[in-house]
């Protein structure tokens, strides 16, 4: 296939005439993937109080700041320590070192200001990807036709009953799609549970192209490598109900222009930057 980009214009135009495209979670998915995709996202009773003011309700933000990146990454710990994607460590926080550059963007959803949820978006560098450590030929391979790659990934949601509450996963996963168009990215990669894998692929346009390995960043977990090319899903939205959703719910990416740098001078003496370095390359 033809790894191709598709201008975030185009995208909008595709819209059919008179469709309401205001940003507002409002699409309804069915009930059976909503419960079904939801088992996948890691959850976690939260350890401390999240029931702020009703009124302050769930919001969603870009990472910006050194605080509210460390806040992501220390809600991602709890949550893949509870459910045994990785060791304890002291500083409590899980990343990888391909997601510490400007290549990077992270997204977390919070309630009042409290985080409970987060994913990250990696945009291919010279570090290469997270799972490259898996799946080296296979990236490799798209690599080589042209494409230009964002692994989503690094995603984690404290709360219990996700079912309930499925267009979080969703407005999550729009910040992903575009962010990979802000960045100009032609195809997502990810790796997940084989048990969902053709689930994903319905709904979020992913084909399945790596077959099942043992993934040591996640404790030995398994995972299966899925790819979606963004012009051949959006082609598709009609079968791809999450890709209908994004195109309805589209929002300025240039709000990802002060998305968080990880610049030295940012992580100096931070915990972060201890963190960091002791994560191998």
């Amino acid at each position: 296939m033809e790894c191709r980009q598709l201008p975030i214009f185009h995208m909008l135009a595709v819209l059919t005439k008179g469709e309401n495209t205001m940003s507002v979670i409002d699409v309804p998915l069915h009930a059976t993937l909503a419960r079904n995709l939801a088992h996948d996202i890691p959850s976690m009773a939260p350890s401390v109080e999240t029931d702020a003011s009703p009124d302050a309700g769930l919001g969603f933000h870009i990472c910006q700041t050194l605080q509210d990146v460390t806040d992501a990454w220390s809600v991602l710990y709890r949550v893949y320590l509870r459910t045994g994607f990785v060791a304890p460590n002291p500083f409590e926080l899980h990343t990888t070192h391909h997601a510490l550059g400007r290549h990077t963007a992270v997204i977390q959803s919070r309630i009042g200001q409290i985080a409970v949820g987060t994913i990250s978006a990696i945009n291919d560098s010279p570090a290469l990807l997270p799972l490259d450590s898996v799946y080296p030929n296979e990236l490799a391979a798209l690599r080589s036709q042209g494409c230009k790659l964002i692994e989503v990934g690094l995603f984690g949601d404290r709360r219990e009953g996700m079912e309930r509450s499925f267009n979080t996963v969703l407005e999550l996963m729009r910040y992903t799609f575009y962010f990979g168009q802000y960045s100009g990215a032609t195809d997502f990669v990810c790796g997940i549970p084989p048990r969902r894998a053709k689930l994903y692929a319905h709904a979020f346009g992913f084909d399945i192209i790596g077959d099942l390995k043992s993934y040591e960043t996640v404790q030995g977990n398994p995972v299966v490598l899925l790819r979606s090319n963004t012009a051949k899903a959006v082609a598709n939205r009609n079968r791809h109900r999450a890709i209908d959703f994004f195109l309805r719910n589209p929002f300025d990416t240039t709000a990802f222009d002060s998305r968080f740098s990880f610049t030295p001078d940012e992580m100096a003496g931070s915990l972060l930057e201890q963190y960091a370095g002791t994560l191998s390359h």
